[in-house]
């Protein structure tokens, strides 16, 4: 005997909706971080000003591009997954409807 599959659809539109938003919060840091906060960095007058730039380009081989490029990708194919669960769901439904 098959088991019932049940997906809950708030749940995972939910979770669609809070992957968009971290993706979001961490791009800013694959792509802009290290020129504003030198750029800022710059700006102050402190003894350790060139030590800290100096940490920030050693970080500079950072893997987050690749880790945003990635999360996009993961983040396109969760959305087609939940797209191709909708339209087969609605599929569904109208054939329930006829019977």
């Amino acid at each position: 005997m098959t088991e019932r599959i049940t997906i809950n659809d708030e749940a995972f539109q939910n979770g669609i909706q809070e992957m968009d938003r971290a993706i979001e919060a961490f791009r800013p840091y694959s792509t802009q971080f290290f020129e504003q906060t030198q750029s800022e960095l710059m700006e102050m007058r402190s003894d350790f000003t060139q030590e800290m730039n100096e940490v920030l380009n050693n970080m500079r081989d950072t893997k987050a591009p690749e880790l945003l490029k990635s999360l996009n990708q993961y983040q396109k194919n969760v959305k087609f997954v939940y797209a191709a669960y909708a339209e087969k769901d609605e599929q569904m439904a109208k054939e329930l409807v006829k019977l």
